[in-house]
């Protein structure tokens, strides 16, 4: 039940701006890919996994891997702070100092990274939860 709370609480939500996008590519007229592909939404998606992991992980007995699990999730957050600040940077008018193709990649690659990240909190959480009941 944590995982299915997880997909549709966390990772449901974590992709709406994405999602919304992708509703206006679809019945927008003139939307391009680069409309469809923007860094800000898989930036947000992964803000939003990693402090629902701040959030789920703070109310867990102590122990040494739930304190890993926090420096690694925090430090996550920080990462895409910075990211997402360098996201507004590229709004500006002509900046020629980031490329935004590269820069939606590596948002796109964290993203992903923070996707298995967030899924194997959530796995071992599911486990013990499992193992406490029996």
């Amino acid at each position: 039940m944590i995982k299915t709370k997880w997909l549709i609480y966390t990772v449901a939500i974590g992709l709406l701006p994405f999602l919304l996008r992708l509703l206006m590519f679809v019945v927008g007229k003139n939307a391009g890919y680069d409309f469809l592909m923007n860094e800000s939404d898989f930036i947000t998606f992964g803000l939003v996994l990693n402090l629902t992991n701040l959030n789920e992980l703070e109310h867990k007995k102590e122990s040494v891997w739930k304190t890993q699990m926090i420096g690694l999730a925090a430090i996550q957050v920080a990462v895409y702070a910075g990211i997402l600040v360098i996201s507004y940077i590229t709004e500006f008018p002509k900046q020629e100092i980031i490329r935004p193709h590269i820069l939606f990649y590596c948002s796109l690659i964290l993203s992903i990274i923070s996707f298995i990240f967030s899924y194997s909190i959530y796995d071992r959480l599911n486990k013990l939860s499992i193992n406490e009941q029996s």
